[in-house]
């Protein structure tokens, strides 16, 4: 919208930094105890994509930043305001769910970012290789929500029902099994 002149540069910067007061606001006055989770989550949410920084655009880094600030973090903001104790494989299970989504992410853009240059961890590693991190991810984070509790697998049959792609069937397993995590507790 920036681009095509849609949407002014002033009217940009006050719609991303309004959330971000609001939220720094919320946070202080109901959960300060999670104001520097938080803080660090919009900070590295911010730094993924921002430049000079730009985390996904430097290998391995894009990986370990996608894990905390989309995965990690935002479970332990939710842990530190509703006053629990995060689960250790809970945690390392949304890591590796939040990676594997970041390669796959990755590998949708693959031919675009290699020819434009842009160095992913997918164009780092190759596109062979990726796919063999991205399954070791996906089997990891199954792995992991097995020994959480056996029957956080069950969505993952939806897996064989007739929607539009696998990708969809996954996405909707894996929300499931993370609301079954959750309730089982």
């Amino acid at each position: 919208p920036i681009a095509t002149g849609e949407l002014s540069m002033k009217v940009a910067i006050l719609e991303c930094i309004s959330p971000f007061i609001l939220g720094m606001l919320s946070c202080y006055f109901w959960f300060p105890k999670a104001l520097p989770l938080y803080s660090l989550l919009i900070f590295l949410s911010f730094i993924y994509s921002a430049r000079p920084i730009r985390l996904k655009t430097r290998p391995i880094l894009d990986f370990l930043s996608h894990a905390f600030s989309f995965g990690v973090l935002i479970v332990l903001f939710g842990n530190s305001c509703a006053g629990r104790e995060p689960n250790f494989y809970f945690l390392l299970a949304v890591a590796t769910c939040s990676m594997a989504f970041e390669l796959r992410n990755h590998l949708e853009d693959y031919e675009e970012d290699k020819k434009a240059g842009v160095r992913t961890s997918a164009v780092f590693l190759g596109e062979e290789d990726s796919k063999r991190l991205l399954y070791t991810f996906l089997a990891s984070h199954l792995a992991l929500l097995f020994l959480l509790n056996p029957l956080t697998l069950a969505p993952y049959l939806l897996l064989f029902l007739p929607l539009k792609s696998f990708v969809e069937r996954f996405d909707y397993s894996t929300t499931m099994a993370y609301l079954l995590a959750v309730s089982l507790g």
